[in-house]
């Protein structure tokens, strides 16, 4: 993978795990996060795609 690359992907995965810090501290309750387990799985899918 090149330099540039890299720099690119760790970007974007700081952004997905700072979305998804944003999703849970929104959520007061088991219930806030099942209803937002899409938007979770959006941005964990992103990532593990990146790390492929």
């Amino acid at each position: 993978m090149s330099n540039e690359f890299l720099k690119v992907a760790t970007a974007e995965i700081n952004d997905e795990i700072s979305t998804i810090s944003n999703i849970l501290s929104a959520c007061h309750t088991p219930l806030d996060v099942s209803a937002n387990a899409s938007k979770i799985q959006k941005s964990t899918h992103k990532i593990k795609g990146l790390l492929q």
